[in-house]
């Protein structure tokens, strides 16, 4: 058996070149490219750069003021760690060279803020709120990007973003937002974690992510200097985060996710495998069929320089199938590998069952993704090319075909948690009426993929209402559905805490804790439950089993009849 190896880095906004090596199973593969300087230094044609000059003059106090620069909320409903990744913070190199404010290099030459990155576009269809850091009136923004997916380097235009001025003549600004998710409109005054709109990859952007940076005109001739809002051994000013993250550079190899797929899914040939391929999360096989010529892997990561990890396969009784050495020769902010073995006729009957995909760092399952394979490959029901997106209201009916995998099984579609103004028509069509009566900017609703042997998958729908009143922060009072109800208990907790929840119709609810910066720090339940009374247990940990930290956390029930929110206390044990 022979195996090919091929590797990529994707910078977001530079591009590393790819090499492919081929090698028997006892080689690994070796070497990455180089990197092509950036057209750009912050998302921003130099047009988009100079345009926001007059727009800042205006929103500069009238008196003089020493800019200090606010505290800052966690831009994101989803913490570093939940399926994000910082990729790139501020280059504080005025060279050529790069510097972030650890002193190391996770960056590219001359970016300027930061950038938090999902790891796929299924994480981005899902919707993951931007919220503002701190609060401020919207100065600028462009929502007029008609395109959100991009993962390539062909960028038509500058991108949906918001440009938001604290009034003592600093500013903060979010990226790359979703097509029709922004929430906000220009002159508006926003409190700080009120929602802006959703991570998307509009403009210059090679994978969803949110690219937030600060700045003010203090710099010499009054021009624009950007601020690294984070501490370190490099940047010597105070921090600007309520809470400073734990910084990324330095982390060891760790996987962002992984699968096993065939040649058919990328156009018959595992040689045309592309990053484009990886970040729309290739959808594993519900079997993997015996007969294909080849078992396809891939392989999305991040890792320091030289950090080995062992690929492994296993057959169900153990015994390894094919392994292989692999390490990257630099830093990795967000990569990825994919390989392949020949598969058929060197699998037989008594191999059927559930295979293993590992990746073993130093001794130790960093990974594990099982697989079936048995005689014939078949698929699950899957939403393609995506699982979701975001319509604004305008005055017009709007439509959206529901569109799935084309090797899939044949399906049937319902909403979930809609709103009256939306429908189902024709069994596959979503319909958004002309006009709204949801309460606020947004509304969510989802539609349930469902095959003949029960097996589901969703999609995530946002519509946008901008006549409506802003949504509210995070922890602000919402008024709430008297038919839905939780219930946290008696405060503080310093073990597990019993939420209780509460529906008078039933149907599928999602229960979400939230730390006091907005960061999302477990999903604590999401499925179907009937009307009446049910709970759930919180055991007092995050979602990678460490024991969360003491101080005030938000508890988050949605389900079909809208949204309800409890505090929650927790204590040091």
């Amino acid at each position: 058996m022979r195996f090919l190896v091929r590797s990529s880095t994707v910078r977001l906004a530079a591009l590393l070149l790819t090499l492919s090596v081929s090698a028997s199973l006892a080689q690994a593969p070796a070497g990455m490219g180089v990197i092509v300087p950036p057209a750009h230094d912050d998302g921003h044609p130099a047009s988009v750069r100079a345009a926001l000059a007059p727009a800042a003059a205006l929103a500069r106090p009238s008196a003089p003021s020493q800019a200090q620069f606010a505290k800052y909320a966690w831009p994101l409903g989803r913490a570093l760690g939940d399926h994000v990744v910082a990729v790139n913070y501020t280059d504080l190199d005025p060279g050529p060279g790069r510097l972030d404010y650890m002193g190391g290099t996770h960056n590219y030459d001359g970016h300027t803020g930061h950038d938090y990155t999902l790891h796929n576009f299924r994480d981005m269809d899902r919707g993951v709120p931007i919220r503002a850091a701190a609060p401020g009136v919207v100065t600028y923004l462009d929502d007029s990007s008609p395109y959100d997916r991009h993962c390539d380097f062909d960028w038509p235009d500058g991108g949906n973003w918001v440009w938001i001025a604290y009034g003592d003549g600093t500013y903060h600004e979010y990226l790359h937002m979703r097509r029709s998710s922004m929430t906000v409109k220009a002159g508006e005054t926003v409190a700080q974690g009120q929602m802006l709109g959703l991570v998307g990859s509009s403009g210059y952007s090679t994978a969803p992510h949110l690219h937030f940076e600060s700045g003010d005109y203090s710099a010499p001739g009054g021009n624009y200097a950007f601020r690294e809002p984070s501490h370190g051994t490099a940047n010597a000013l105070p921090s600007l985060w309520n809470v400073q993250d734990d910084y990324q550079g330095d982390d060891p190899f760790q996987v962002t996710d992984l699968g096993v797929f065939t040649d058919a899914q990328v156009g018959g040939s595992v040689f045309n495998t592309s990053y484009c391929d990886i970040v729309n999360s290739i959808p594993q096989p519900l079997t993997f069929g015996a007969s294909e010529a080849h078992l396809d892997l891939w392989l999305q990561f991040r890792s320091r320089a030289n950090d080995t990890v062992s690929v492994i396969v296993r057959r169900p009784d153990g015994v390894v199938y094919g392994a292989f050495d692999w390490a990257p020769t630099e830093e990795v902010q967000f990569g990825w590998i994919w390989a392949y073995w020949f598969f058929s006729p060197y699998v037989a009957p008594a191999d059927f069952g559930t295979w293993h995909y590992q990746v073993v760092r130093q001794g130790v399952t960093i990974a594990d993704k099982p697989f079936t394979v048995a005689a014939a490959t078949t698929f699950g029901p899957r939403f393609w090319p995506r699982g979701g997106r975001s319509f604004r209201i305008d005055g017009t009916v709007q439509r959206d075909t529901l569109r799935r995998l084309p090797y899939g099984p044949p399906v049937t579609y319902a909403l979930s948690g809609a709103p009256s103004f939306v429908s189902l028509v024709q069994d596959s069509i979503v319909q958004i009426a002309a006009t709204s009566t949801q309460p606020s900017r947004s509304a969510f609703f989802r539609v349930v993929m469902t095959d003949a042997s029960a097996r589901r998958d969703t999609a995530f729908y946002h519509v946008v209402d901008r006549s409506k009143p802003l949504d509210p922060a995070l922890d602000a009072d919402v008024p709430e559905p008297a038919s839905l109800a939780l219930f946290a208990g008696a405060q503080p907790h310093a073990g597990p805490a019993t939420l209780a929840c509460e529906s008078h119709s039933g149907g599928r609810f999602t229960l979400e804790l939230f730390d006091s910066g907005g960061r999302r720090v477990r999903s604590l339940f999401e499925g179907t439950k009937p009307a009446g009374r049910w709970s759930v247990t919180w055991d007092g940990r995050d979602r990678g089993g460490a024991p969360a930290p003491p101080g005030l956390y938000f508890v988050r029930l949605t389900g079909p009849e809208g949204r309800v929110t409890a505090r929650l206390v927790r204590l040091a044990r």
